[in-house]
């Protein structure tokens, strides 16, 4: 069966254009959650592309037994459209779709691309139904964020495969929109309905309760370590999120949020690589001439080339004739050599002096670094370049 209307128009649904997250698509662009999901339990099925021009397009499905296929129609029948690639992630409930289709134990889930000249396929896979419930998937408790709703935040919290979340928004007027919700994850996917809660405000005592409203339902799609999706029906309390799948992160005051999304690319059983971004004091102690001056360090992203390298920037913060010129913290991931992230100091001056460093990640100590450098010819041998943190 092939639905009458599309599931929807998809254009830029989230997925950031030179995220990490894009050199997976090739392999995982559709999925199932849980991989292998109960009949009675939550099921969804995620997909994620990219149309060729910012036109976008259109989302079919087809259901029977033994195979649920996602089509993406792409855009043809106009004549001006963006030259840029439009990424887009769509998260379903086949069972929802297809309402009348009895899925067999075993179904094939396949992905079409039709690009004008007929849907190709792009990536098949097979899942199976069981009577196991599969483990459920482990949640960071805490504060949860998304660009896409500026002014809203998600609180979570997890107890064994119970969870709850309490979402909080603004109305037109400016008044806080409170919805909670809880229920059991199931695998990678939660479910749950949302209740309003009000805010009461008292002159007298006794303070009469106000009874919660039903408000809709949130299902989350559990990601690595700090990310995951939500698809929120609030019933037009926030007209901004009905209908679109959110990618939320969760705020590490210890870590840079841009850092946080290529820590869930690197995957949560590996270990985290450094995070320079701040105010620092930079120099090189054991010279004749060595001083010490603050620089400020950002983070310049993620490069998917072999080694997958992190790479930091430092340029001056003041006005002091001793801060050095920018340079440059590269982080390559060697982990599967041997076990951990080598990092490299580029393009560092002390005066005349060009210094260079090799060190592993573990040498950055929260508020320290210092380590062996080397800075020419007329080195003592006992010079270190040190980092102090200031913020």
């Amino acid at each position: 069966m092939r639905a009458d209307t599309p599931i929807g128009i998809l254009l830029f649904l989230g997925l950031a254009s030179a995220s990490a997250a894009q050199a997976q698509l090739l392999n995982n662009r559709i999925s199932s959650h849980p991989a292998q999901p109960q009949f009675d339990r939550p099921w969804r099925v995620l997909l994620e592309d990219q149309w060729p021009t910012g036109c976008g397009g259109q989302l079919f499905f087809q259901a029977t037994a033994e195979r649920f296929d996602l089509i993406a129609v792409a855009t043809t029948d106009t004549d001006i459209c963006p030259a840029v690639v439009s990424p887009f992630r769509v998260l379903v409930d086949p069972r929802e779709l297809a309402p009348e289709v009895d899925f067999a134990d075993q179904i094939e889930l396949r992905y079409l691309y039709d690009a004008g000249d007929g849907a190709e396929l792009r990536q098949s896979r097979s899942v199976s139904f069981s009577d196991v419930a599969p483990p459920a998937a482990r949640l960071q408790t805490g504060s949860w964020v998304t660009p896409d709703l500026a002014s809203s935040g998600l609180f979570i919290d997890q107890q064994g495969d119970e969870v709850s979340v309490a979402l909080l928004d603004y109305d037109a007027d400016g008044g806080p929109v409170w919805l909670y919700g809880a229920g059991q994850l199931h695998g990678d996917v939660l479910v749950a309905d949302l209740l309003r809660l009000h805010t009461v405000e008292c002159v007298t005592e006794p303070c009469p309760r106000a009874l919660p409203d039903a408000a809709g339902r949130i299902e989350l799609l559990v990601g690595d370590r700090n990310a995951l999706l939500a698809s929120l029906d609030a019933e037009d309390l926030l007209p901004a999120a009905d209908g679109r799948l959110l990618a939320y992160q969760r705020l590490d005051f210890r870590r840079t949020p841009e850092l946080q999304a290529d820590d869930d690319f690197a995957g949560s059983a590996l270990p985290l690589v450094p995070d320079f971004v701040g105010r620092w004091v930079a120099g090189v102690s054991g010279l004749s001439d060595g001083r010490f001056a603050p620089v400020r360090i950002r983070y310049l992203g993620l490069t998917l080339l072999p080694p997958v390298t992190w790479r930091f920037a430092a340029e001056p913060d003041g006005s002091d004739p001793a801060t050095p010129a920018e340079f440059y913290i590269d982080c390559d991931d060697q982990r599967l050599l041997d076990g951990d992230v080598g990092c490299e100091l580029i393009d560092y001056r002390q005066g005349e002096r060009s210094c260079q460093a090799r060190f592993a990640y573990t040498a950055l100590a929260e508020e320290r670094l210092s380590v062996p450098v080397n800075c020419g010819t007329d080195d003592p041998g006992t010079t270190r370049f040190e980092l102090f943190r200031l913020d």
